[in-house]
């Protein structure tokens, strides 16, 4: 896995910053064990191959050991490039047109024209994968029916539920969630006690480097949920359209300025986007 050398560089930062705090010298075994498994391995595919034709001295073949590898060393630095430089899964960095803080967001569509439930997941779905965003759809026991990655460290969640009201007529309900992956946040959580242990020991080197650390990763987790989040509703909406919805504003959200009436047949559509914010 290409990714593993940023946990490699991340230790390596650490055992760095040991001058400063004794402790974070502690990271040094681990820097070793990280950095000594893809060595070991690429010395061990190297051993194993086999040459096309015969090698003329003991030199000769432990040159071609070595060019061996060396390749595999470099292959994951390849392709780590590769991934961050063009945005390959799970690297496919995406901006948000309106960034915000991410929160869970509601909303309540009202349709004329009945559809099924998995034919809307799967409209929503293609619009999605239209956008350019990873999109994985929730197994029979999640509670939640697709999951949209916009990086390797947040994502959001997608529950759908439709009301019947007869003559086929549907009140649709959305909701987006955002979800924090657990290895952004373990690495955050390291990351804080850290810096709130050198803090205390007065080792201000490694506590402002730390900080920043985790100030970046705590900022890229954000970012990464409010743009997953963003693009869920955008998808929504646009999808709801083409199959002539129109949205309604429902509950008690903050952000709400208008409410539906008890009955639902006789309100008057909303036309214009509204989205519900719960924070």
């Amino acid at each position: 896995m290409p990714e593993w050398f940023f946990i490699v560089g991340l230790l390596a930062l650490l055992t760095g910053l040991g001058y400063s705090w004794r402790p974070l010298l502690l990271a040094a075994p681990l820097l070793l064990v990280a950095l000594g498994a893809p060595v070991a391995h690429a010395i061990a595919s190297g051993i194993c191959i086999r040459p096309s034709g015969p090698t003329r001295n003991f030199l000769q073949k432990v040159r071609l050991i070595g060019v061996t590898t060396i390749l595999h060393l470099l292959q994951p630095f390849a392709r780590l490039f590769g991934r961050v430089r063009w945005g390959l899964t799970p690297w496919r960095w995406v901006k948000a047109e309106s960034p915000s803080l991410p929160g869970t967001s509601s909303i309540v569509l009202w349709s004329e024209v009945w559809h099924g439930a998995q034919d809307r997941l799967k409209g929503v779905e293609a619009a999605l994968k239209q956008i350019g965003v990873v999109v994985r759809r929730g197994g029979d026991f999640n509670n939640w029916d697709l999951e949209i990655r916009s990086g390797l460290l947040g994502s959001a969640r997608l529950r759908m539920v439709a009301e019947e009201h007869g003559q086929r007529r549907q009140l649709v309900r959305w909701r987006v969630s955002p979800k924090c992956s657990g290895i952004g946040l373990v690495v955050l959580s390291t990351l804080i006690a850290i810096s709130v242990g050198a803090g205390i020991a007065s080792a201000w080197t490694a506590c402002v480097t730390v900080t920043m650390m985790g100030l970046l990763l705590g900022l890229s987790v954000l970012q990464e949920c409010e743009v997953a989040t963003a693009f869920a509703i955008r998808a929504i909406q646009e999808r709801e359209v083409e199959q002539s919805s129109v949205e309604l504003v429902f509950g008690m959200f903050r952000g709400a300025t208008h409410a539906v009436p008890q009955s639902i047949a006789s309100c008057v559509p909303i036309m214009r986007p509204i989205v519900e914010r719960k924070d």
